[in-house]
């Protein structure tokens, strides 16, 4: 993976190329407002919006209760 002069992981270069761009225009182009989305994977970005925080994962029982000083 490419990394910057710092080692971070950069995809603003990519978002930006004129393909991706021009997907994204077309996709725009087909929403309209109040209807679902369409051609999206709304559900896969709150997936990984939840596992990025902690949440979303079918092993976990969530409802346990659990002592923060051990974790």
């Amino acid at each position: 993976v490419p990394t910057d002069s710092d080692g971070r992981v950069r995809v603003d270069d990519w978002e930006m190329r004129s393909d991706i761009q021009q997907e994204v225009e077309k996709r725009w182009a087909l929403q309209q407002e109040g209807k679902p989305l369409v051609q999206g994977d709304l559900a896969g970005v709150w997936e990984e919006y939840e596992q990025i925080h902690g949440f979303g994962f079918p092993d976990i029982d969530y409802s346990k209760d659990v002592d923060p000083r051990i974790v």
